[in-house]
C-alpha cells in the first residue's frame, strides 16, 4: 500500500491535483491500494478515480491553522497502516512535522516529488530542508529536467525524473 500526503487534493483542481488522481487510478489499475492524505475540502473525488483501491482519508476542515490540526491525523494514519512508501509533495502544510514525529516509532520509506524548482519557491525549499526531507527521503523526484537539475544542486543527492 502505498501513501500520498496532499493536503489540496479536495480543495483545488490544479495540476498537481490532476496528476495525483491519474496516478493514483493508474496505479490502482495495476493492483496497488493507494490512501490519499488530505484536508477535507468542497471538491468531490472526480467520477474517473471512485475506483477499488484509492482510498480518501479526510482530515477535518477548520477555519484556522489548518496545518496544525492535521499533523495529528497524518501522524495516527501513518503509524496505524503499513505504507510501503509515503509520498509528499509539501513540508509546510503538517506533512514534516507529521512524518518527523511518526518516524521516531516506525520505519516509514518517503519520497518527495518536486514539481517546482528552488529557483521559484525558495521557502518551500526552507520548509523541506527544515524537516531534513532532503536527507531522509528514500528518493527526490522530479516533474521535470529542469526541476531535477535544481534540486540536486540544492540536495546534493540524485533526483528521478518522472
Amino acid at each position: 500500500m502505498w501513501a500520498f500526503i496532499h493536503p489540496f487534493q479536495l480543495q483545488l483542481q490544479r495540476g498537481i491535483e490532476v496528476y495525483l488522481w491519474n496516478l493514483a487510478v493508474a496505479l490502482a489499475g495495476q493492483g496497488v491500494k493507494v490512501d490519499i492524505l488530505t484536508w477535507d475540502g468542497a471538491l468531490t473525488v472526480p467520477d474517473y478515480a471512485q475506483v477499488s483501491g484509492i482510498r480518501l482519508l479526510r482530515v477535518p476542515q477548520v477555519r484556522y491553522f489548518q496545518a496544525y490540526f492535521a499533523i495529528p491525523f497524518y501522524i495516527y494514519w501513518l503509524l496505524k497502516n503499513d505504507y510501503q512508501q509515503v509520498f509528499v509533495h509539501f513540508a509546510g502544510y503538517g506533512e514534516g512535522a507529521a512524518l518527523r514525529f511518526a518516524r521516531l516509532f516506525k520505519k516509514i520509506p518517503f519520497s518527495v516529488v518536486f514539481h517546482f524548482p528552488p529557483s521559484q519557491v525558495p521557502h518551500r525549499y526552507q520548509e523541506f530542508r527544515r524537516w531534513h526531507f532532503e536527507r531522509n527521503a528514500t528518493h527526490l523526484i522530479g516533474v521535470s529536467q529542469a526541476t531535477a537539475a535544481e534540486v540536486e544542486a540544492w540536495s546534493g543527492k540524485p533526483c528521478e525524473v518522472i
